[in-house]
């Protein structure tokens, strides 16, 4: 090969490679330029399921019907549950093939419980609604999707039932039902009650005795006494009472057992007795631990003295005929004739006796 002719092979080879390398490039600056087209419809899509999250009422959209979520609320017993509160977050667009759409950065599906999911749910909108005096709360005008449901603010003397998930519309045998109605099942509290007596003519009645109470039940309960006092009751808490006091534990979970134990029991001459000390937490109810200690004996009562029954006006106590005897109310005087009856005869029979002997002496005089 001539020398002119390599030098053009050189030359065709450069050109090649340097067309390859503008072909890569111009690849490379077009996927670029797709991913940044993708990236802009992704945040795109992402501010516009905000946006339909954020409103809950069924406004948008020729397709969507409104619907609404009612909550029924009943404790065991049939009583309504006044005052409870809960929030309604909408959590899932409904996508019609039996699925949903989650608005939060996790899927959400059948296995999903909805109380991980209330925390995540906290930054978006919510409607809440508050059971009235039949135990009804109600939102209308919601749209379709699937909805987080969370009781917020418990009724008096009930916890927070658990959260639970509603989708609108609901599957029924007939189609589809958009007015859905959920029966959640409240949890109520009662309360215990532990009260000190002390009886007795040497039994101290500014003395504090010591209690302990067993719940088994976790976390913290309010506990109020009866001169005003407050503090918190957990299981195995240690109290102390006087006589007359009470302490009461309060918003304890209906079924949990208790048992109050008084550790100063039988001590320093004490009798102790007690009832009601162990049991059952009743939902609604307050059950009573009453402790009685007793020393040196309980005070005789003194007994009722009898008045006499006053004689009724108008009816003037009827006078006794001559010979008739004494009422049985005049038994005093009664005696006292007697006594004076006896003495008059014996004076008499002296008086004829000493005249008998005075005539006897005449005669023998008269005689002589």
């Amino acid at each position: 090969m001539k020398k002119g002719e390599k030098r053009r092979e050189n030359g065709l080879g450069k050109v090649e490679i340097g067309r390859f390398l503008f072909d890569v490039t111009i690849l490379v600056l077009l996927l670029l330029g797709q991913f940044g087209v993708m990236q802009k419809e992704a945040r795109a899509g992402m501010a516009s399921d905000a946006g339909r999250a954020g409103t809950l009422a069924a406004s948008y959209g020729d397709t969507e019907r409104a619907g609404s979520i009612t909550i029924s609320y009943e404790d065991a017993d049939g009583s309504p549950v006044v005052g409870a509160g809960f929030t309604i977050r909408r959590i899932g667009e409904t996508v019609w093939d039996g699925s949903f759409r989650s608005l939060l950065p996790v899927s959400v599906d059948a296995e999903t419980e909805a109380e991980a999911l209330t925390e995540m749910a906290g930054a978006l909108p919510a409607l809440t609604i508050t059971t009235d005096a039949n135990g009804i709360g109600r939102s209308e005008g919601l749209r379709e999707g699937l909805y987080l449901v969370e009781e917020e603010t418990p009724a008096a003397e009930h916890f927070a039932s658990t959260p639970f998930f509603v989708t609108i519309p609901m599957q029924k045998e007939d189609g589809w039902d958009y007015e859905v109605t959920a029966e959640p099942k409240p949890l109520a509290a009662g309360k215990l009650i532990v009260r000190k007596t002390v009886e007795g003519t040497a039994g101290e009645k500014e003395r504090r005795f010591r209690f302990r109470i067993s719940t088994g039940a976790e976390g913290e309960f309010p506990l109020a006494y009866s001169d005003g006092g407050t503090g918190t009751a957990f299981d195995g808490v240690e109290i102390s009472l006087r006589h007359g006091q009470t302490a009461t534990v309060s918003m304890l979970p209906a079924g949990c057992p208790y048992e109050v134990e008084e550790l100063d029991a039988d001590k320093d001459g004490y009798r102790t007795t007690c009832t009601g000390e162990k049991g059952n937490i009743t939902a609604k109810e307050t059950a009573e631990a009453a402790f009685v200690n007793t020393r040196g004996g309980t005070p005789t009562p003194t007994p009722p003295v009898d008045t006499p029954t006053p004689t009724p006006p108008g009816k003037p106590t009827p006078s006794l005929p001559p010979g008739h005897p004494p009422q049985t109310g005049d038994i005093l005087r009664s005696g006292v004739f007697v006594e004076l009856s006896s003495i008059s005869v014996i004076a008499i029979g002296l008086v004829l006796l000493w005249n008998k002997r005075r005539r006897e002496r005449i005669e023998e005089t008269r005689r002589r």
